[in-house]
């Protein structure tokens, strides 16, 4: 058997182990890096709190968990085939002749609209960024589309300029970024 003393020693240890335990579920940090932004959500309620956290560390509690989004431009390429954008841009000139556009551009999102982000589209990179895809697709095969053959040769910065204004227009105003 064992000595009195032992057994309240283990017992002890037990009940100092479990404190450690409740105290670190209770006081729970998370970190969000200097290239990110966060809202904190609470699993329990189901809410998000509507503040737009920056670099640091912050409690977050038993129930909480901090959702985080990049803050530094993101590159879209419709040349090189890498998920989730495809190999080229396939559109039509205003004259009806096939094209096909190698291009790439950037975005970010805006710090001030995450929470409406999350609204939108729900938290990670993938609820976006498909249907980020999706719009700039449209936006640069019907810019496309309304020029030449003649001038996408002749035009390119032209071309490129009205591509970047109409993405940048619909980006800032629908999609909470720029």
């Amino acid at each position: 058997g064992m000595a009195n003393g032992e057994g309240c020693s283990q017992l002890a240890c037990c009940a100092v182990v479990a404190l450690i335990i409740a105290v670190l579920t209770v006081f729970r940090f998370e970190t969000v890096h200097q290239l990110e932004m966060g809202l904190m959500y609470n699993m329990l309620t189901q809410t998000i709190e509507p503040k737009t956290f920056s670099a640091g560390i912050y409690y977050c509690g038993p129930w909480t968990t901090m959702l985080k989004w990049p803050k530094t431009l993101q590159n879209v390429d419709f040349s090189t085939g890498h998920k989730p954008w495809p190999d080229e841009l396939h559109a039509r000139t205003s004259d009806g002749l096939p094209v096909t556009l190698s291009l790439s551009f950037q975005y970010q999102l805006l710090p001030e609209q995450v929470l409406a982000l999350y609204h939108d589209f729900g938290a990670g990179e993938d609820a976006y960024a498909v249907v980020f895809f999706d719009v700039a697709t449209h936006l640069v095969a019907e810019a496309a589309a309304s020029y030449t053959a003649y001038e996408f040769f002749n035009e390119r910065m032209t071309i490129a300029a009205d591509m970047q204004e109409r993405l940048d227009r619909v980006f800032t105003a629908e999609l909470h970024a720029t």
